[in-house]
Formats: structure tokens, C-alpha cells, sequence
């Protein structure tokens, strides 16, 4: 099997997506994550950037109680921090 070596002058990988807005990439530049955009309000001939490259939007967490589904198990369980598990018989209320 051949081995790999990583160019020394790389910078990142980038994948194509497309979306309700047209094409766009994801992926990494220097370790950090990130999504580039073309740059919609370039003005013919402008010597604006042709793409712009930003940070991702974290995603933001399910709301309390929501149910996930578990593709790798195929469960379908409400996601629950501790203070919603069952107390053993021995624990004290929290309260």
C-alpha cells in the first residue's frame, strides 16, 4: 500500500456544497473550522474578494426534553441531564 505524504505547503481541505443559495464549502483551513461563501455583493469588476471565508455558527443545543434520533442505535429517547435521571431508592431528593 502506498504511503501518504502530506504536501508541506497545504493549508487546509475544503468539500463543495450546495444549498438554497447556491454553491458553497466547508471545511478546514489551519485546523479551524470553516464555510466560504461567494461574495454576493461583489460588483462587476471590483477588485472585492470573489469568496469570504467565516468562522461556522455554532449549533445551538436541542431544547430540554427534545427527542433525538439515534441512528446508530435507532433509538428514539428524550435526551436528559441529571437532574431528570430516576434517584435509587437509597438517594435523598434533591430538594
Amino acid at each position: 500500500m502506498p504511503e501518504f505524504t502530506k504536501d508541506p505547503n497545504e493549508r487546509g481541505v475544503l468539500w463543495t456544497r450546495t444549498g438554497q443559495r447556491g454553491t458553497y464549502f466547508t471545511g478546514q483551513i489551519d485546523g479551524q473550522p470553516c464555510v466560504v461563501f461567494r461574495n454576493q455583493k461583489k460588483a462587476e469588476g471590483s477588485k472585492a474578494p470573489d469568496w469570504i471565508v467565516l468562522k461556522p455558527k455554532p449549533k445551538d443545543p436541542p431544547p430540554p426534553g427534545t427527542h433525538i434520533r439515534d441512528e446508530a442505535v435507532g433509538t428514539n429517547e428524550p435526551i436528559w441531564g441529571d437532574e431528570h435521571r430516576a434517584m435509587l431508592p437509597d438517594e435523598e431528593p434533591p430538594f
